[in-house]
């Protein structure tokens, strides 16, 4: 195994096998054990005089909880003792006389010593105490989280078992006492069952850790690893697949500055993670999407210059490829026989297909298709468990094991579905109905048919979005104001030149922020025959209501509902999903956008434009009626 990873450039840091040094020599009786905690204060007030309850109980709420020992915590310490014949799964809580701090859950077994850490931190978050605050506030609260001190051992089967160890004392990234590792995993039943565990969070000593338990077939597995002192250090997420009777630990891959999983033996982990994580032409990817990255933060200030530095660095070594004529929107998108009077010479390019695609979102699509190509065959095995956990780690599946999770495109915090994405749905769709054909009905039911169906409606929504683009008729609607008037588009457009139909979620800060300068806009040019709808998308009546209070906006404001009553769709709403309106903002399985989304309508029912800034209207209604008045 040693050569097979020299090969492949992998440095590898030493196993730690402390499990077996846990075990021996404790000095403690058969059928005791000792935990021991001590408290490390980081909060703004530290303070050692701290006296808290600790406890420790097993059981659940169906067959009662029972306790297993308790104690104080005084002058920053506690131990706890007692006696335990058989291992339990106990949950260990820290609080006072009045409030539940904080609590931490493991395996306690006979013959061992536990240690503990309660960590106290200010934790300072910003927000908004009304939607129309001006300035977010800063404010400061004490949190109390309780972790195992470097080990986190539960195995009783030394056949199911697996470890996980790390050394990071050596790394610069990672706080030595302060980090924690959290462990989530899940396991697949081929009867469509699944189980979800987790070790951890464990602090590191000294820079190490070691996670150890028992599991019954491979298990997906999601890593966090996480500094507890923010400012600067920072967190790290991996993947892996954990077996019975393999050993994992944290390393490096040669040439990469990430941190990766290595497994000692070959199996699920090194086939689905490992070898193409090792892959030469997708590490070569990798470096250049450093590159870029690089590039943007130390020359932001020089447009032009970075631009030329990062193509003649990817273009190195490549062979030059013949140019293609740039088409414009106009050219790809000929309008409806009844909308050929609008002028589409204006209409961004991009228009309908997301944002226009970056040197970083290029090479992202390429890192995706090679990781693809890479695992592809495996989502073909006969081996079922082999497969699915193939289709997992694919970019094809947003899930936390898959790399696509990290590599959606975020505007302001906000992931968009594109003409990239649209693809890798359309793809992954033709995959999961191949793998129905293999698995149980149970299966498919629980785990490939939601997936089919979501991916249907994704695809279906942004095919939709191609029919709702400049030179195209508007969706006809009729909906309601907040005073059961109805009022369709027909009408305002009979007596308007340009309607703006706006969706408008309540939960949409960029939205709000707009809303000055489309009252100016409405006051210049409602009298020259502009108006605007605002079609609020909420999630329940008494939000609809709330935010028709707010605003009292002074042009058209309904609800996409034909009943103002009960629970509502949000952007699942009918008239908002005739518009595609959520469909450039996907995330997971639900459709979001947090930013306006309009569409401008002339009087024969045509879109003009799309999903204009505020300045872009405004500069549209400008040109539109300074061009009238000078005929």
């Amino acid at each position: 195994m040693k050569m097979l990873l020299s090969f492949f450039g992998l440095l590898v840091i030493p196993f730690n096998f402390v499990g077996l040094q846990m075990m021996a020599d404790t000095g403690l009786k058969p059928d005791e054990f000792l935990i021991t905690g001590k408290l490390v204060d980081l909060s703004d007030s530290p303070s050692h005089d701290r006296d808290l309850n600790v406890k420790v109980t097993y059981g659940t709420e169906e067959t009662g909880i029972e306790e297993l020992v308790s104690g104080k915590l005084r002058n920053g310490k506690f131990e706890l003792r007692g006696t335990l014949e058989v291992p339990k799964d106990v949950l260990l809580s820290v609080s006072n006389d009045d409030d539940l701090y904080g609590v931490t859950q493991f395996k306690l077994c006979p013959n061992t010593m536990t240690r503990v850490e309660v960590i106290v931190d200010t934790v300072y978050t910003t927000g908004y105490t009304s939607r129309f605050d001006n300035w977010p506030k800063k404010i400061g609260t004490d949190h109390t989280y309780v972790y195992l001190k470097e080990y986190d051992h539960s195995s009783t089967d030394s056949e199911r078992k697996f470890t996980f160890t790390g050394d990071l004392s050596k790394s610069f990234d990672y706080h030595p006492e302060l980090t924690s590792v959290w462990v989530e995993g899940t396991t697949y039943d081929l009867d469509g069952s699944e189980l979800h565990t987790s070790y951890g969070p464990v602090l590191l000593d000294k820079g190490k850790f070691s996670i150890e338990g028992d599991i019954n077939g491979p298990m997906g597995v999601y890593i966090l690893l996480e500094s507890r002192i923010l400012s600067d250090q920072r967190d790290a997420s991996l993947t892996a697949i954990f077996e019975p009777g393999v050993n994992y630990e944290i390393g490096t891959l040669e040439h990469s500055e990430g941190l990766v999983v290595l497994a000692d033996r070959e199996g699920f982990h090194s086939k689905l993670i490992s070898d193409w994580e090792s892959d030469p032409q997708h590490l070569k990817l990798l470096k250049q999407q450093t590159f870029v990255r690089e590039q943007f933060e130390t020359s932001l200030d020089s447009e032009n210059g970075t631009n030329q530095e990062i193509e003649s660095e990817i273009e190195e070594d490549e062979e030059p490829t013949e140019e293609t004529p740039t088409s414009t929107f106009a050219d790809t998108n000929p309008p409806a026989d009844q909308c050929n009077h609008v002028d589409l010479s204006s209409v961004p390019d991009d228009t309908g297909t997301g944002l226009p695609f970056t040197t970083w979102q290029e090479l992202s699509n390429k890192i995706s298709e090679r990781r693809i190509e890479l695992i592809l065959p495996f989502m073909k095995s006969d081996d079922l468990h082999l497969a699915w956990f193939a289709y997992l780690l694919s970019p094809l599946e947003w899930s936390r094991l898959s790399p696509l999770f990290s590599m959606m495109i975020h505007v302001d915090g906000i992931s968009l579905y594109d003409a990239s994405t649209y693809e890798l749905d359309k793809q992954k769709l033709t995959v999961l109905e191949e793998l129905a054909t293999k698995f149980s009905p149970a299966f498919v039911t629980v785990h490939i048919t939601p997936r089919i169906e979501s991916a249907r409606q994704r695809i279906s929504m942004y095919e939709e979005n191609q029919k709702v683009i400049p030179g195209q008729p508007a969706p006809p609607f009729t909906l309601w104001t907040k005073d059961a008037d109805s009022v369709s588009l027909h009408s305002v457009l009979q007596e308007n030149e340009l309607v703006l139909v706006n969706f408008w979620p309540q939960w949409c800060r960029p939205c709000d922020a707009s809303i000055p300068v489309l009252k100016e806009l409405y006051s210049s040019y409602n009298d020259k025959g502009f108006e605007i709808i605002t079609v609020q998308l909420n999630r329940n009546t008494d939000s609809s209501i709330e935010s028709f209070e707010e605003n009292e906006f002074p042009w058209i404001d309904v609800i996409d509902s034909d009943k103002f009553q009960g629970d509502l769709n949000g952007w699942r709403a009918p008239i908002a999903t005739s518009y595609a309106a959520p469909s450039r903002g996907i995330i997971h399985d639900t459709a979001f956008r947090a930013e306006p989304n309009g569409f401008l309508i002339d009087s024969e029912g045509c879109i003009v434009q799309r999903d204009l800034s505020t300045e872009e209207l405004k500069s549209t209604l400008a040109s539109r009626w300074s061009e009238e008045s000078t005929k």
